[in-house]
């Protein structure tokens, strides 16, 4: 159940006190033992208040020594409302491993490591804090941003904390102590984009998963048209294949299933606030009004 769902604690009864004979209502435990709030996840156990909390007060023990960035990852923490939503942090760059080149770009560089820590997580099975290590992530490095830009926030602003999305996780920001360049810590694509995934590893792929394929693309696009935001540099190569631990088994097999995700959300943009006069993104994939410097509208994302 997600915490957005109604989450209503059921009611079993009603009972009377024999001393005092004040009457009281039998609820389902589904209250936080720890401050009493009902469970944001009555499923999980999960209690939002308690969870921020505990953000707020470990946030000491790992910070950028940038104000900005400091409160921004607060900011951040703050949007949690879910006990798997991804908590964004201040990542340490010595804690990245085997660090690769994979790709290059007009305005970054993009590597793969190895987050030696890794993630933050709340486990619900044994209600408790654990990091998940030697977690395989990208690293985004944009050219000349060694002073922390409203654009380099606004863009890690795009990228998801929820793991019911097909939208691009962000981990956290880092910087490399060499360039002094801040680094945005995202979720690792094994597949590649759209076309080194057909390439790669589709033999005869068949209809089923060509549909879920194109429903994982609609549901990460949605998202965005749903926050009134357009992409504005949709194509093939911003559009990303993942293998998580349940289909990763099948990697070596003709056809193995993934999930499809979208990326590059350095663009992406509210639709009434996009500047007509710049054109952007690869030329056979922008919508012809666009090109007649026309509004961008959601429609032309889907061209």
């Amino acid at each position: 159940m997600r915490s957005d769902e109604k989450n209503d604690p059921k009611v079993y009864g009603i009972s009377q006190n024999p001393d005092t004979k004040d009457y009281i209502i039998v609820f389902s435990d589904d209250f936080c033992g720890n401050c009493g709030e009902i469970y944001a996840n009555m499923r999980e156990r999960w209690c939002k208040l308690c969870h921020r909390n505990y953000l707020k007060q470990n946030f000491a023990n790992c910070t950028s020594g940038n104000e900005k960035i400091d409160n921004f990852i607060q900011e951040m923490q703050s949007k949690i409302s879910n006990y798997d939503d991804v908590i964004v942090e201040w990542i340490p760059y010595n804690q990245f491993n085997n660090i690769k080149e994979i790709g290059k770009g007009g305005f970054a560089v993009i590597y793969s490591a190895i987050w030696k820590d890794g993630p933050l997580e709340y486990d619900t099975y044994n209600v408790r804090w654990k990091r998940t290590p030697n977690k395989e992530v990208a690293l985004k490095n944009l050219f000349n941003s060694q002073n922390i830009s409203d654009e380099f926030l606004n863009e890690v602003k795009k990228y998801s904390i929820d793991n019911d999305e097909n939208i691009i996780q962000i981990f956290g920001i880092s910087q490399n102590p060499d360039t002094k360049d801040y680094i945005m810590v995202l979720q690792y694509a094994k597949g590649g984009d759209f076309n080194s995934y057909i390439n790669k590893y589709i033999v005869n792929w068949v209809w089923q998963e060509r549909l879920f394929a194109l429903g994982d693309i609609i549901k990460g696009l949605k998202k965005i048209h749903k926050n009134n935001m357009v992409h504005r540099d949709f194509h093939t190569g911003n559009i990303l294949s993942s293998f998580n631990e349940f289909n990763e088994y099948y990697i070596n097999t003709k056809n193995p299933i993934s999930n499809i995700y979208i990326s590059d959300m350095g663009l992406c943009g509210e639709v009434n606030n996009v500047d007509k006069t710049k054109i952007f993104g690869v030329m056979p994939f922008v919508a012809p009004e666009v090109l007649k410097q026309k509004p961008y509208t959601k429609a032309a994302d889907i061209y």
